[in-house]
C-alpha cells in the first residue's frame, strides 16, 4: 500500500476526541519520531511531505496545529504559512516552525509569517510536547470564546428581531386601547343624558306618589329603577375616568394643603353612608404630619373609593379606621376595616379593571368594579404606592402612600 492511501485510510479512522496534529517536514526520520512521540500522548497524527500538500490537507482536515518544517520542496515554510494565514478557512490554526537554524532573523521572519512559535532541531522533547500543550489549549479557548460569541451573537439577533416584533405588537395595541378609550369615553358620554333624564323622573315620581295612585308594587319598580340609574351613572363616572387616566389625562391639579383637616372633612362627608350600617369611622394620627402636596378632588376620590369599599363589605355595628403615619419622606394612609377579608389568591387582582373576586357587598351594595384600579392610577400619578393586607374574617388594610417632597 502506497504512503497517500495509507494517510487516506488514517485521516478516515481518526477519533474525533483526539486533537489532530499535522506534521510537515520532507524528511521521513522527522515526521516518524514526531509521530511516535506525539501519538504516545494520545495525539492524531496526519503527515505531509511538501508545501502544496501541506496547504491542501489543512484546508481539507482543518488540524488543531501545524508543526511546519522551513525548508521544504516546492514552497518554504515561510511561505505556506502565509498561504495558510491568508485564507478564511485555515488562518485560525496555529502554526509552530520546526528549524534547524538559530538566527533571529529567521525566527522573526517566521512570527512575521503567523507563526506562533518555533522548535529548534534536535528536539527537546519535554520542550516540544509543553509547546504543543500550550497552543493546543490556547486554540481550544479561543475556539470556545468564538463559539460562544457566535452563540451570543445569534441570541442578540434573535432577540433584537423579537424586539422589533415586540414593539411593533405594543404599537398596535397601543392604538386599538386607545380606540377603546375613546369609544368607551364616547359611549360613557353619551350615555348619561338618556341614564340623568331616567334618574331625576323616578325621583319625581317617587316624591309624588302620595298624590298618584301607585301600587305598592309599583312604587318597589320605581325604587329599582331609581337604584339602578344611579349605579348606572356612578358605571359611567368611572368609565370616563379610567378612560382618560389610561390615555394619560390624569390632569392633576397639586397644591399644598393641610392633609389631616382634608381627612377630617372627607370622613364627615362619608360618615351619612356609614350611619345606615351603623359603621364608625374613626381617624387616628401622629401629632407631626405636615402639609402634603396632593390634588384635592383625585385624593377624595380615592379616599371615597377606599371609605365607600369598606363600608360595603363590613357588617353592621363594626368600625373603620382611617389611620396617617409619616414615614421618611411619605405619608401613609391607611383605611382598615373590621370586615370579611380578602383571600390572599385575590389580592393581586383587586387592583384591576372588573376584577373576579368571590367577595359579596354585606348589604347587596352594588360596585362598579373600577374604583380600585382609579385609586391606583390616581396614587401612582402622585408618586406614591397602593398596597393591601387581608385576612379572610379579619377584615383588610389598604394602605397609600403620598410623597412629601417634590418630584
Amino acid at each position: 500500500m502506497d504512503r497517500d492511501k495509507i494517510k487516506v485510510k488514517f485521516m478516515n479512522n481518526l477519533e474525533a476526541t483526539k486533537p489532530l496534529l499535522l506534521i510537515a517536514d520532507d524528511m521521513p526520520v522527522i515526521t516518524n519520531m514526531l509521530s511516535y512521540i506525539l501519538k504516545r500522548k494520545n495525539y492524531a497524527i496526519a503527515i505531509a511531505t511538501n508545501g502544496i500538500e501541506t496547504i491542501e490537507m489543512a484546508k481539507k482536515h482543518s488540524p488543531d496545529l501545524i508543526l511546519l518544517d522551513i525548508i521544504m520542496p516546492d514552497l518554504d515554510g515561510f511561505t505556506v504559512c502565509k498561504r495558510l494565514k491568508e485564507s478564511p478557512e485555515t488562518k485560525e490554526i496555529p502554526i509552530i516552525f520546526l528549524t534547524a537554524k538559530d538566527d533571529p532573523g529567521e525566527i522573526q521572519k517566521g512570527f512575521e509569517s503567523g507563526a506562533v512559535d518555533y522548535v529548534k532541531k534536535p528536539f527537546n522533547h519535554t520542550e516540544l510536547m509543553a509547546r504543543v500543550k500550550t497552543h493546543l489549549e490556547l486554540k481550544s479557548a479561543r475556539d470556545s470564546q468564538k463559539e460562544l460569541l457566535n452563540k451570543v451573537t445569534e441570541q442578540a439577533k434573535k432577540l433584537e428581531e423579537n424586539l422589533e416584533e415586540i414593539f411593533k405588537k405594543n404599537k398596535e395595541l397601543k392604538k386599538l386601547s386607545n380606540l377603546k378609550n375613546e369609544f368607551l369615553g364616547m359611549v360613557a358620554h353619551d350615555l348619561r343624558t338618556p341614564i340623568a333624564i331616567i334618574q331625576i323622573a323616578s325621583e319625581h315620581l317617587l316624591t309624588q306618589s302620595s298624590d298618584i295612585p301607585f301600587s305598592q308594587e309599583q312604587i318597589e319598580i320605581l325604587k329599582e329603577i331609581n337604584l339602578s340609574s344611579e349605579h348606572m351613572f356612578s358605571l359611567l363616572d368611572d368609565l370616563l375616568d379610567i378612560t382618560a387616566i389610561e390615555s394619560g389625562n390624569l390632569n392633576l391639579k397639586i397644591t399644598k394643603q393641610n392633609y389631616i383637616e382634608f381627612l377630617k372633612h372627607n370622613i364627615k362627608l362619608n360618615n351619612p353612608l356609614a350611619h345606615k350600617k351603623r359603621i364608625t369611622l374613626k381617624l387616628t394620627c401622629e401629632d407631626n404630619i405636615p402639609e402634603v402636596r396632593f390634588d384635592k378632588n383625585k385624593i377624595s376620590q380615592v379616599m371615597n373609593n377606599l371609605i365607600t369599599n369598606a363600608i360595603k363589605f363590613s357588617e353592621s355595628d363594626t368600625k373603620i379606621t382611617i389611620s396617617v403615619k409619616k414615614k421618611k419622606d411619605y405619608v401613609v394612609t391607611g383605611v382598615i376595616d373590621e370586615g370579611q377579608g380578602i383571600a390572599e389568591k385575590y389580592l393581586t387582582e383587586i387592583f384591576k379593571a372588573f376584577p373576579k373576586t368571590n367577595i359579596k357587598a354585606t348589604a347587596g351594595e352594588k360596585s362598579t368594579g373600577l374604583g380600585l384600579a382609579i385609586t391606583k392610577k390616581i396614587v401612582e400619578g402622585h408618586g406614591g404606592q397602593v398596597r393591601v393586607e387581608s385576612k379572610v374574617g379579619k377584615g383588610s388594610k389598604f394602605y397609600f402612600t403620598l410623597p412629601l417632597k417634590e418630584e
